[in-house]
């Protein structure tokens, strides 16, 4: 009993310990638990060449030495070695060590990493996982050139070949062998056939020749012999061995060809089975195809071009009767000048004429169709048409199908308009049409079509539903505003014809029923489609409240195409829309009246108790209502929460008038959550301020811009904050903060508690700008942290820190430290986070002077640019025109450290880094710690650090061509081409970006005048005491548009600023008009000869703008085109996967919404123009947005039922192509060409469709929250998660998908925000069956930090939803799993059980009788590295079985075996898509035996079939190292 308790109670602890371990991350690796094979000197080889599919050098134990092996490099070689571990995983810890040289971690990823230069003579400690082993790198004797006189050998030479084969017509004749070698010495010798060759030396090598009797050479019964050729060199101390086979079987035979079962075809057919044939011969082959008419094939005739081992007969269409064709195919070689030949059996080819329908066509009851044709007016009917279908004798409808499609002639592409036998035509639009149906006859699994004859249809007029509007770009819509401003609406006209033109006109009323015209019928631009999307309104502005009603009234007038000349006009007026002036919030209780001039006054306590109850409870937001501190107030700490709540923001202004706020000891900040709110001329005070100095959050909605504007606000001396100055910063690219003449004095505390990551002197994580600022006061933290911000809040936004100085100190315990700015983006409140492609942060014209101290990543200015692989803003990321003369330090190992930036990820042509000046005894020498990659077309770069990624975006023809170029260097998230700088930034170019610079150069006016110097310079530098210094003079930073200026060209027009508003900001809040007559201001980006939406871009000084005009080709370029709009949908399920889905364009499996229509427009119309009329005219509606300055269409709706983005799944939403791609711009932005054919479709899965390669989420649209949802009925908040599916290799050498699966770092703040919120008691993170393809499981990996938050922020459990089977964890089941972690992560492993494979389908019946009648021939066989090699030899039959299996849908593996004893033993060795196994391993003088077997799985990795193990030829293979 004693016993049996103590092994149930080890049971017991080995369980617990394996599920701590999969809940911490832990591997088993280590422990041996789960990893059968631990790393050992058999797993080191040296490589030829960085890929682990090159040649191998020979590696041998020296007797006598432990773990200690020679390498030999044959001295025929380019002297370079690359080591490789193979068997390596992530598991696994392998360091190697070049003579003396620093210890190196070996570099999985790129093997091109380990390479070893001049390797001779050097020797190499690898030490695995703790085992250490020696490798002495030598030079072997070796040939250089191995040939015979006058003949071929093959292989051609090369060095690590060491089997050679020459075919002779006799065995009697004499060959002569020339050798060659790269070496003089007298010790080198070479002898051929046991003979010795005289060897003539030349200037590096040593030549010579023998000759062979080859009577004397012992011949097999299969006509080869063997000449053994040897070199050698006592010097070395290692020769090389070489064989040369010699071939006496000079004709060519033919080994197997494809099944000549007689074939039957129809005239039509347009895929029949290609023949083949498989030979051999010892020299190379030819082939030639002959067609012959009779069976004794003696007419048979040369075909033209068919000279390959295949051929696909040609099929003659239009016959009347049978035809017979025997094909066969001749083969030849020849050997010393004599020819062979063989001929192949024949292949008897029968093509038969087709069964065609007969198609005429009367009306529906019967009558003949008038030759005329119909002539009607709009909306009058016509009779519908009906095809019938006559079949050749002795076939009928019933023993095949008949299908139909109606089409008109008049349209060249031929578009469908029907699929039934019977077809009524449209009469909505004027237009004349010849509609014919073309009937298809299927019978024998063929298709057989025919053409009726025309009938013309002609309608004149229109039909009033075929004009029509929708509300446009501003909307359209009943709205209530406010006093002073403005209400904008705008409607999309789909006017009855893209010709002619339109007019409109606005009307007013102030009852709703009588209406004037607000201006005079206008009209829209001639022709041009494009300007009916957006025919806008801003309303007058009112002085007092009041209620409006607008409409507006639409006139078309056209010409009738059906009756030429005849004139054709249509109005329209739309629904009126009721705008409601409203006045200001109502506010009482105050000294003022809450305007700009007059504003409310806040004078003590008590006043600031009521605005928070204004705002917090009576949920009044004062909007555009001013407050003015009229003397110094507190804030008590206790009975205070901030003003403005997540669902009552406050969105005033409070004008601080110089006063000082002041927050009792551990009391909260003043504001809250703030939307278009302001605090300036204030000052604040705190002994400790317990969260942020100011704001404590502030509203993320993705559409405000400025949640708030903090303006000359100063942080008074002996102030302690918790967090960070003013404000945190909550990952929103678009909710900007902007800090404006701000500072923090000496004495200062930001961060006092020193245990908080995120912290900046003014900001935390930060969207926005920072503009003339000081901080004089000390900011302290763990990660992130920084003099002014901490680091870039969320990837997509905004980050500008510009002209502000830094004084203090920054002192860090963690990494990502600068004296400007922590990082760019990357560091969040849940952990570290990356983005490929995002741009980066700008940092320009700053002073940092303090002390900067941290772990790793420490910059002078900015710790660091951590995350970014390529950045691709339009606008470039500025490190410009910076100072550092302060001290730096960093506490870690081998820390990146820079006097300005610490380290950058990767830079290209979108980083503009120059003019930066730091202090040459600040405690560093460089001015950039370092740089990961670098993007450069510089003929010359300094790598004297090899781990430096050098690449060149440029010179590539395609993104294809890069993007296979960048996977091959092992770099992921490089989207864009023509990148690439042309400097040296590292090199002869460094000092260009960073220069370090001597304390008297910072003292007589030097650097003052380099600073004043460059383009990017605000030139505000003047000379300090020591140093230069910022002037006080204001600078202008950014520039604003705003009037009534030109926005539409024609092609020839000059460029226009009339009616153009241009304000400049400066540093210290004001503003100034820039006349546009000022020099300094420059547009470009301006062609008047090119017909597109441009982007101009405004510059004045360092300031910049940019704004869209469109050019449109003038009235002599404008002519008449047609366009072809065809809209494919689909059902709405949810799932991509669902309803047998993917549903997408490249599969084509989507729903026909709209057939392919005609469209008669001109040459100025876009995409958009020609899908809102056929849309409209076909009665289905849509939503649309703006992403990018372009239309996005988010849904439609169709027949009451809409589908939208992500209805189907994470990556679905609708697209569109132009003939046959998906462009690059959007539908308002794509301009049309006659003939082109535009197909909109809906997608389940975008990353299946054509051109998805430049889609890759960093090149696109970036989503900050992705679909994160609560449903507050039941409780649960629901989330999708980013998953990639790897393969990775089993203990028994198979391989297995995986879906590792993570949560995004703004998903996690998304979810934690929702279900706090609203109080879920569920969070359900979804795995989708799309997103995991054919994984065969999910590891899911979420941080801990995520996990902790759960438990503490809400009252949710965890489900995690998966196609493997769903998991649910309670909150005490949380606690335990974030307790057990020992790293930063947690992985859950959820797997489906096994299931028995069905035999019921047709197609796995297929498999196993494909399977069961493989005939395999495997042979085995030695390398030069001794190694054994066993091969599957496919015949012509096998590759064709294999083959249909894979047609079926079917993966096929081989699986290889071996054993020490013939008959039994046999154990897996390796499974693998190829079917070639190279042994690498084994003990000496041991005898293996080899097996192979073909298995093939279903599309769920399912084993269907499998073949019986198969023993190959020559199968036992002694080991022999």
């Amino acid at each position: 009993m004693r016993k049996t308790n103590k092994n149930l109670t080890k049971q017991i602890l080995t369980l617990m310990l394996a599920f701590a371990m999969v809940f911490t991350g832990m591997s088993f690796g280590n422990w041996g638990v789960d990893r059968a094979y631990a790393l050992s000197s058999q797993d080191v080889v040296f490589l030829s060449a960085p890929n682990e599919n090159s040649p191998r050098y020979q590696i041998e134990p020296i007797a006598e030495q432990e773990k200690t092996y020679n390498v030999w490099i044959p001295d025929s070689k380019k002297q370079l070695a690359y080591l490789n571990i193979e068997n390596f995983t992530n598991k696994d810890t392998v360091k190697y060590q070049v003579g003396t040289a620093t210890a190196k971690s070996f570099n999985n990823a790129k093997i091109a990493a380990n390479m070893i230069i001049k390797p001779v003579g050097k020797a190499v400690t690898v030490t695995l996982n703790g085992e250490a082993y020696t490798y002495n790198l030598k030079n072997s004797a070796a040939l250089s050139e191995l040939s015979v006189q006058g003949k071929e050998i093959t292989p051609a030479y090369g060095w690590s070949e060491k089997d050679y084969t020459v075919a002779v017509s006799s065995k009697t004749e004499r060959i002569q062998v020339n050798v060659k070698t790269k070496s003089t010495a007298d010790t080198r010798k070479i002898t051929v056939n046991n003979r010795e060759v005289a060897l003539t030396k030349g200037n590096d090598s040593s030549s010579g020749n023998i000759e062979v009797d080859l009577s004397q050479l012992t011949w097999g019964e299969d006509n080869t012999a063997t000449i053994p050729v040897v070199v050698s060199d006592t010097a070395l101390g290692k020769g090389s061995e070489y064989t040369l086979a010699v071939q006496c079987n000079p004709s060519v035979k033919i080994v197997s060809q494809s099944d000549t079962t007689d074939k039957e075809y129809y005239d039509n057919e347009t895929k029949p089975t290609a023949m083949s044939v498989s030979a051999s011969a010892p020299t190379e082959i030819s082939y030639q195809w002959y067609a012959a008419k009779t069976s004794d094939l003696s007419d048979g005739v040369i075909i033209n071009g068919a000279t390959e081992a295949n051929y696909t007969p040609a099929i003659t269409s239009g016959l009347t009767a049978s035809e017979e064709t025997y094909y066969y195919c001749e083969v030849k070689n020849t050997v010393d000048g004599q020819g062979y030949a063989a001929k192949s059996n024949a292949w008897k080819v029968t093509v038969k004429p087709g069964i065609y329908p007969t198609v005429t066509l009367t009306t529906a009851g019967g009558e003949a169709i008038p030759t005329e044709g119909y002539s009607v007016d709009a909306g009058e009917t016509v009779p519908t048409l009906k095809a019938n279908v006559t079949l050749p004798t002795g076939y009928s409808a019933e023993n095949g199908e008949i299908t139909y499609s109606w089409s008109d002639r008049e349209d060249p592409l031929g578009v469908r308009v029907g699929d039934t036998q019977t077809y009524t035509p449209s009469t909505k639009w004027d237009s004349v049409h010849n509609y014919y149906c073309r009937a298809t006859y299927k019978y024998d699994g063929k298709e057989f079509t025919s053409d009726s004859a025309s009938v013309k249809v002609s309608v004149y007029g229109y039909t009033q539903d075929t004009f029509s509007y929708r509300a446009g770009q501003y909307g359209y819509s009943d709205s209530e505003i406010k006093v002073g401003q403005a209400a904008k609406m705008s409607v999309t006209i789909t006017p009855p014809s893209l010709k002619g033109e339109l007019y409109y006109q606005w009307q007013h009323s102030t009852d709703g029923k009588a209406y004037e015209p607000m201006h005079e019928l206008t009209q829209s631009v001639t022709g041009n489609i494009m300007q009916y999307n957006n025919i806008k309104l801003d309303t007058p502005i009112k002085d007092k409240a009041s209620e409006d009603y607008y409409r507006c009234k639409f006139v078309y007038k056209g010409e009738s195409v059906s009756k030429l000349g005849e004139a054709l006009q249509m109005e329209m007026i739309t629904t009126p829309v009721k705008i409601t002036t409203n006045g200001v919030d109502v506010i009482k209780g105050f000294d003022g009246q809450g305007t700009k001039e007059n504003p409310f006054l806040l004078k003590n306590t008590d006043d600031l108790q009521k605005l928070k109850k204004i705002v917090n409870t009576d949920g009044k937001s004062c909007y555009q209502i001013y407050f003015r501190m009229a003397s110094d107030i507190q804030i008590p700490k206790a009975d205070w929460t901030p003003i403005g709540t997540e669902t009552s923001y406050f969105s005033g202004h409070i004008d601080g008038n110089g006063k000082t706020l002041t927050v009792e000891k551990d009391g909260k900040s003043l504001l809250g959550y703030v939307r278009e709110a302001s605090v300036s001329n204030l000052n604040l005070f705190g002994e400790r301020i317990d969260g942020y100095g100011l704001v404590e959050n502030y509203v993320v909605d993705y559409a405000t811009k400025n949640p708030i504007n903090i303006t000359n606000v100063t942080i008074k001396e002996g102030t302690k904050i918790v967090k960070s100055g003013f404000i945190g910063g909550y990952a929103s690219g678009q909710n900007q903060v902007y800090i404006t003449n701000c500072k923090i004095e000496k004495g200062v505390k930001i961060g006092c508690d020193k245990d908080q990551d995120n912290i900046g002197g003014f900001a935390g994580e930060f969207n926005g700008i920072v503009i003339n600022c000081v901080n004089e006061g000390d900011v302290y933290g763990k990660n992130f942290v920084g003099g002014i911000i901490a680091d870039k809040g969320q990837c997509m936004g905004n980050c500008i820190v510009r002209n502000c100085t830094f004084s203090g100190k920054v002192a860090a315990t963690g990494d990502y430290v600068g004296g400007i700015s922590g990082a760019a983006y990357g560091g969040t409140n849940f952990g570290f986070a990356s983005a490929p492609n995002t741009p980066c942060i700008t940092i320009q014209n700053c002073i940092s002077n303090g002390e900067i101290s941290g772990n790793n990543y420490v910059g002078g200015i900015l710790g660091a640019e951590p995350g970014v692989v390529q950045c691709w803003d339009t606008i470039k990321a500025c490190i410009t025109d910076n100072l550092f003369v302060g001290k730096i330090k960093a506490t870690g190992s081998n820390p990146y450290i820079g006097g300005i930036v610490g380290y950058f990820n990767s830079i290209n042509n979108r980083n503009e880094i120059s003019n930066n000046y730091f202090v040459d005894t600040c405690g560093t020498e460089k001015g950039i710690g370092r740089i990961s990659m670098i993007d450069t077309d510089a003929k010359t770069v300094d790598k004297s650090d090899v781990t430096v990624k050098y690449i060149n975006t440029s010179g590539y023809a395609s993104y294809s061509d890069m993007k296979v170029s960048m996977k091959a260097m092992g770099i992921n998230g490089v989207e864009y081409m023509n990148h690439n700088r042309s400097d040296d930034p590292l090199g002869a170019d460094a000092d260009k970006l960073c220069k370090a610079v001597k304390e008297r150069e910072l003292k007589d006016e030097t650097v003052m005048k380099l600073l004043n110097a460059s383009t990017t310079s605000f030139k505000n530098w003047e000379q300090g005491e020591n140093s230069p210094t910022h002037s006080k003079k204001p600078v202008l930073y950014a520039i604003e548009l705003s009037g009534n200026y030109k926005t539409t060209f024609k092609t020839g027009d000059d460029f226009s600023t009339e009616g153009m508003v241009i304000t400049g900001k400066l540093s210290d809040g004001s503003t100034r008009n820039i006349p546009l007559s000022d020099e300094r201001l420059k547009f470009t980006g301006f062609d008047t000869n090119k017909r597109a939406v441009q982007t101009i871009t405004v510059t004045y000084g360092v300031a910049k703008t940019t704004y869209d005009v469109t050019v449109l080709y003038k009235e002599s370029q404008v002519k008449e085109i047609v366009a072809y709009f065809t809209l494919l949908g689909d059902s709405y399920h949810k799932e991509a996967t669902a309803n047998d889905g993917p549903h997408t364009l490249s599969k084509g499996n989507l729903q026909t919404w709209v057939s392919q229509t005609k469209v008669t427009i001109n040459n100025n119309t876009t995409v958009y123009d020609v899908f809102k009329k056929v849309l409209n005219d076909n009665g289905i509606t849509w939503k649309e947005s703006s992403k990018l300055g372009t239309v996005y269409i988010e849904s439609l709706t169709r027949n009451g039922v809409t589908l939208g983005e992500f209805d189907n799944g994470n990556l679905s939403g609708w697209m569109y192509t132009l003939n046959g791609t998906h462009p690059d711009l959007g539908v308002a932005q794509q301009f049309l060409e006659n003939g082109d054919r535009i197909v909109f479709h809906y997608t389940d899965d975008y990353t299946k469709e054509e051109g998805s390669e430049h889609w890759n989420t960093p090149g696109g649209v970036v989503e900050e929250v992705k679909d994160v949802t609560t449903d507050t009925k039941t409780g649960t908040t629901t989330a999708p998660t980013e998953v990639k599916v790897s393969e990775k290799t089993n203990a028994d050498g198979t391989k297995t998908k995986v879906a590792e699966v993570k949560v995004s770092t703004d998903n996690q703040k998304e979810i934690l925000k929702q279900a706090k919120a609203s109080k879920s008691k569920e969070i359900i993170l979804n795995v989708s069956s799309k997103s995991v393809g054919d994984a065969a499981k999910a590891d899911v990996t979420l941080d801990k930090s995520f996990i902790d938050s759960i438990v503490k922020e809400t009252d949710a459990k965890l489900t995690i939803k998966t196609p493997f089977g769903d998991k649910t964890y309670t909150r005490e089941e949380l606690k335990a799993m974030s307790a057990a972690a020992t790293g930063s992560t947690v992985t859950v492993a959820i797997e489906k059980a096994a299931e028995e494979p069905a035999d019921d389908n047709a197609n796995i019946a297929k498999a196993k009788s494909i399977v069961k009648d493989l005939k395999l021939v495997v042979r085995s066989s030695k390398t030069a590295k001794k190694n054994i090699k066993a091969v599957l030899k496919s015949d012509a039959k096998v590759k064709a079985s294999i083959k249909e299996l894979k047609d079926l849908g079917f993966t096929v593996k081989y699986r290889f075996y071996r054993s020490t004893k013939k008959a039994a033993g046999y154990k897996a060795a390796v499974t693998k898509k190829t079917s070639t196994y190279t042994n690498t391993s084994g003990r000496k003088g041991t005898k293996y035996y080899y097996k192979v077997q073909v298995r093939v799985y279903d599309a769920n990795g399912k084993l269907t079939a499998k073949t019986a193990l198969k023993q190959c030829k020559y199968a036992s293979r002694i080991w022999t190292r």
